[in-house]
């Protein structure tokens, strides 16, 4: 299990820097990284002429390789910097390097930054705001539909982006990290129902899944801590199984029961509608109010979780002083 005092460390260096733009422009990011290592599987493995079978044995391998060198990469420097520096600047370089794999900071930034749009009445800068955490077609949108999807999508990687990362953070250590990462970025990159991708991305789906199952439930109930909401618990229950993936309806149902409006339905992609099932029984018209709330209680869940961590540092230091 990882270090509280890192895992601190690296949420709040995440909630302080973001994503430093002017760093990322001279050194790729590492989800950059992943992204190229993926790509270049891809364009060598990915060959529809040969079948379903070979596609999936072949996506399947690739992402074997793919996970083995991050996973390695990231073991690899969990131990140098075990081995090589004093503790204090190990954790402090640790904790940098995992603050890069968190996503808080960007999430916020992104999904206020479709606020600050509706605020100003800029719908078609909401849109274009939207279209970047987004994969629905954005065009066409209305105020309500802007705010719904941008809810959706703020439930959504709150989990993904936060919750999950901090999770297999403090289970696996860095490697953990790198582990659930990878397969995120493979599964937002290759893990689409699409025809270039249903079976060659079917392992990478699958494993997100799978490493997504306990963090959304978990989110799902910290949203309803944080919105003090009976309704987010009993809006999960009754409504997540209805979502087409089997993790994104739990924070999506929470969150609309905590607000008590209704998300889902049909939305368009590539110009091709998708017929949603409904999450919650509240209002469909939807305000930039009710967006603002919605931020509001996933800074609140970011807050609790802190502090869960800030407490079992405290506890940690307490043993390591008692020298049990």
């Amino acid at each position: 299990m990882m270090d509280a005092t890192v895992v601190t460390l690296a949420v709040v260096i995440d909630a302080v820097t973001g994503e430093p733009r002017r760093l990322y422009q001279a050194v790729p990011h590492p989800v950059t990284l992943m992204s190229r290592t993926l790509m270049w599987f891809e364009a060598r493995l990915n060959q529809p002429h040969r079948g379903a079978r070979w596609l999936r044995a072949a996506g399947g391998a690739s992402m074997l390789v793919y996970i083995g060198i991050w996973v390695t990469i990231a073991a690899l420097i969990d131990f140098g910097l075990s081995t090589q520096l004093a503790a204090v600047w190990a954790m402090v370089i640790s904790a940098t390097i995992g603050s890069t794999l968190l996503a808080g900071r960007s999430l916020f930034s992104h999904v206020n930054g479709v606020r600050r749009a509706l605020m100003n009445s800029d719908l078609p800068q909401a849109r274009s705001a939207l279209a970047m955490i987004v994969g629905r077609d954005v065009e066409g949108l209305n105020e309500s539909e802007v705010v719904q999807a941008a809810t959706e999508s703020l439930a959504e990687n709150l989990s993904d982006g936060l919750v999950a990362p901090i999770f297999w953070y403090v289970v696996f250590g860095l490697p953990g990290l790198a582990f659930y990462k990878a397969v995120n970025t493979a599964d937002s990159m290759i893990g689409h129902r699409t025809e270039q991708y249903l079976h060659y991305g079917w392992a990478a789906a699958r494993l997100d899944d799978l490493l997504n199952y306990l963090p959304a439930r978990l989110t799902a109930l910290l949203i309803a801590i944080a919105s003090f909401s009976k309704s987010a618990i009993f809006t999960s229950i009754e409504c997540a199984r209805r979502h087409p993936s089997p993790n994104a309806g739990w924070p999506e149902a929470a969150i609309a029961g905590a607000l008590n409006v209704g998300l889902g339905g049909p939305r368009t992609y590539g110009g091709t509608v998708s017929d949603n099932a409904m999450l919650g029984n509240g209002r469909r018209t939807l305000t930039v109010s009710d967006l603002r709330s919605g931020i509001w209680i996933a800074v609140k869940v970011w807050v609790i979780l802190l502090a869960i961590l800030i407490a079992w540092t405290a506890v940690e230091w307490k043993f390591a002083g008692t020298g049990r």
